[in-house]
């Protein structure tokens, strides 16, 4: 009898060993956050990498560049960020010695990030390369020693270049909205228009029917328009827009309008300037192709499919 209790209390205490152990082996197992900050109070953002120097603000609940240049930002890319700040899970420390910045890209070349609320600085770190296995990065805190493969890629999203954080979005309405569009062009113009639910072209007091698949095309061209860079400041208001190549005035349903005015960039004409009247200080840049899409002739809308009168 008094063996079975001995063992017994033997079993009792591997047990509760056991489960001591285990414990603090889950404990120790949890991922531990690198970052120590509530995201929720972040209303600024600066970033500075290899391209440029972006600082970002969150004005009336609305996020917006300031520097380089003021203008509306690409609102899903600030909240992706923030998203990983939130989730960088430290997978192992990589060094603790600060001669390895260069191998990790964790001091001068790599991107410094520093997070604020008002004036005060919540997080300042520094994202360096991503690891060979493409599934973690390297990551050192301003002021600490130690650097630190994160868990996922996060260098992609903050070595954007200044005008990749920009909103690139020139216009963005619904094609059905509108009910006309002007084009003039230095030699001639026209207009397209909606005759009860039939698209017209008239041109010098003569109107035909346009092929209904070229008036889709262009309406969608006109309505959905996105930039691929932009020209500011002193540089805009240099570009001479006193002869566009071609002018798009847009007449919208409810009395709404707005004129886009097209000119060559380069040469070559691969790229073309498009000035928005209600946009100071900013001329938007598209490809070719979007500006060929537009630019038909009255010609481009009869239906080639049909004899011609």
């Amino acid at each position: 009898m008094k063996n079975s209790l001995k063992l017994l209390a033997v079993l009792v205490v591997l047990l509760v060993v056991y489960l001591v152990v285990k414990s603090a082996r889950d404990v120790s197992s949890k991922p531990q956050a690198l970052l120590r900050v509530d995201t929720t109070r972040v209303d600024g953002m600066t970033i500075r990498n290899k391209h440029d120097v972006i600082e970002l603000k969150k004005q009336a609940g609305i996020w917006r560049m300031v520097q380089p240049v003021d203008y509306a930002v690409e609102t899903r890319y600030v909240h992706d960020v923030l998203a990983k700040v939130s989730d960088l899970e430290i997978e192992a420390l990589a060094t603790a010695s600060r001669d390895r910045d260069s191998l990790y890209q964790v001091g001068d070349d790599g991107t410094l990030i520093r997070l604020t609320a008002g004036t005060d600085t919540l997080e300042q770190f520094i994202v360096g390369k991503t690891a060979e296995s493409n599934r973690h990065t390297f990551v050192r805190r301003t002021g600490d020693d130690e650097t630190y493969r994160v868990k996922g890629i996060f260098t992609g999203q903050v070595n954007r270049r200044a005008r990749d954080w920009r909103d690139k979005v020139i216009v963005d309405l619904a094609p059905e909205s509108i009910e006309r569009v002007f084009f003039r062009y230095p030699k001639e113009s026209y207009q397209l228009v909606k005759q009860d639910s039939i698209w017209v072209v008239e041109q010098n007091g003569k109107t035909f029917p346009a092929a209904q698949h070229t008036v889709d095309l262009v309406l969608k061209s006109v309505a959905k328009m996105r930039a691929v860079d932009f020209t500011d400041g002193d540089s805009a208001r240099a570009v001479d827009f006193s002869q566009p190549e071609l002018a798009v005035t847009v007449a919208l349903a409810g009395g709404d309008s707005y004129r886009l005015a097209f000119l060559p960039q380069d040469p070559e004409g691969n790229r073309y300037h498009i000035r928005k009247d209600d946009v100071e200080s900013t001329l938007f840049v598209v490809y070719k192709g979007s500006f060929s899409t537009l630019a038909k002739k009255p010609e481009d809308y009869k239906d080639k499919s049909k004899p011609q009168a």
